[in-house]
């Protein structure tokens, strides 16, 4: 719809554009949702696997720390385990995709939405003022 080729207008216009340039910038403004759209669905759980992979890879686990206490490599302080209480507390990653690509879908269900009321907001007015006009006209 926003790319529409064929709008109908009349002679006396010379164009369908309500300004000149409006064709690039409708093109730019659909490059920029498509583009948007698997942002906002990988973005955090690409970045959330990333953190995780970083922080594993730094970690040390309870076997480990037990290991090198016993060899004299390392003094254990505490009794605590190692790492960062080794991830059991953490979200499965498929559930955070799942839940990521929910927010995007209402994201864009609700921005469709919110398109489609403020047509029918601007088109209700459109009759509302075309019909007052109308009346006008005639008496």
């Amino acid at each position: 719809m926003v790319l529409q080729k064929a709008t109908p207008y009349e002679p006396k216009c010379k164009t369908s554009n309500m300004f000149a340039g409006q064709i690039g910038l409708q093109y730019l403004l659909f490059y920029i949702a498509m583009i948007c759209v698997p942002w906002m669905l990988l973005a955090k759980p690409v970045l959330i696997m990333r953190k995780r992979k970083q922080a594993h890879a730094y970690s040390v686990t309870h076997q480990q720390m037990a290991s090198a206490t016993e060899n004299g490599d390392a003094q254990q302080t505490g009794g605590g385990t190692g790492g960062h209480g080794e991830g059991h507390d953490e979200e499965p990653l498929g559930e955070i995709f799942i839940h990521q690509a929910i927010h995007t879908i209402e994201y864009v269900l609700g921005s469709v939405s919110h398109t489609a009321s403020y047509l029918r907001c601007g088109r209700s007015h459109l009759l509302t003022l075309v019909s007052t006009i109308s009346i006008h006209k005639l008496f």
